[in-house]
């Protein structure tokens, strides 16, 4: 919702309700991000994948149960981070 720069909460279902303005484009830009990020398997683009966190190292993996193959992913926190419509224009505008 912060990257959209919309209102919303999530509804009895668990699914996500979005109030206010926002592209369909952003939306599914940010929706193929998180996959890429968070479910594909880099190795062979299966969508079977389980994040794992590692109690002894405090690391997450994504772990493929199409090949086994595994990598390491950051925590979502730190990669979604809320931007202001405003400042999106800006950083546009700079570069």
């Amino acid at each position: 919702m912060s990257e959209l720069g919309c209102q919303g909460n999530i509804g009895a279902q668990n699914e996500m309700v979005l109030v206010g303005g926002y592209m369909a484009k952003h939306f599914l830009r940010l929706i193929r991000k998180y996959i890429d990020e968070y479910v594909r398997c880099t190795d062979c683009k299966s969508l079977d994948t389980l994040i794992v966190k590692e109690e002894k190292t405090r690391l997450q993996y994504l772990r493929c149960n199409k090949c086994t193959a595994a990598r390491t992913v950051s925590s979502i926190q730190s990669i979604y981070v809320a931007k202001k419509r405003g400042d999106r224009k800006k950083a546009k505008m700079a570069a």
